[in-house]
């Protein structure tokens, strides 16, 4: 188990490295490159609980194993992706990467994308990315994409690339540098 401060490192390898699972503390989670380092989610969804603050950088998320359903990642806290890929993640009722405020709470959210590549990615609502609140949460959820690219990312209904649906006061999603192509959706194909 990793703690407060902690720094994860992983070594290059051939074969997946188990998922992550739930983070409650500030960890940094870094990977050679995200070619050579993969996650996979289906053996443990990346979560951040609400408060932590955690960084992935160097590797690629996908869910190879057991994909039930779940994001791959659940942002409930602060996240940094950097670096990385999140590719390859199907089935998902809401999206290859959720950054939502918890039920009933006044914390944000927070995520951060950068130099990554969010790609491949198929489910019901943001095949890429979503921003979401929780049920009478007045926590803003935020989600800063920056020099990335967001492609070919499927969505049933809205945002196959990035599908913003966070209500709270002070939510947004800002996007510089970076390209979103060839994301369907029946709504809002790149971003709704």
């Amino acid at each position: 188990c990793a703690g407060q401060g902690d720094v994860v490192s992983l070594a290059a390898s051939g074969k997946p490295y188990p998922g992550i699972g739930t983070v409650s503390a500030g960890v940094t989670i870094e990977g050679p490159n995200a070619r050579t380092a993969t996650i996979d989610a289906g053996r443990g969804e990346l979560t951040v609980s609400p408060g932590a603050d955690v960084t992935v950088s160097g590797v690629t998320l996908k869910c190879q194993t057991n994909c039930a359903g779940t994001p791959t990642v659940t942002d409930e806290g602060s996240l940094v992706l950097s670096d990385d890929a999140i590719t390859g993640n199907v089935g998902i009722p809401t999206s290859a990467i959720l950054t939502t405020t918890p039920a009933g709470s006044s914390t944000p959210a927070a995520l951060k994308i950068e130099n990554s590549t969010v790609s491949g990615n198929d489910s019901k609502s943001g095949g890429g990315v979503q921003t979401n609140t929780g049920a009478g949460a007045t926590g803003a959820s935020t989600a800063t994409i920056a020099n990335s690219t967001i492609a070919g990312n499927v969505a049933l209904q809205q945002g196959g690339g990035i599908a913003v649906l966070a209500s709270a006061p002070g939510s947004q999603v800002t996007i510089t540098g970076s390209t979103v192509t060839a994301n369907t959706g029946s709504s809002g194909g790149g971003l709704y």
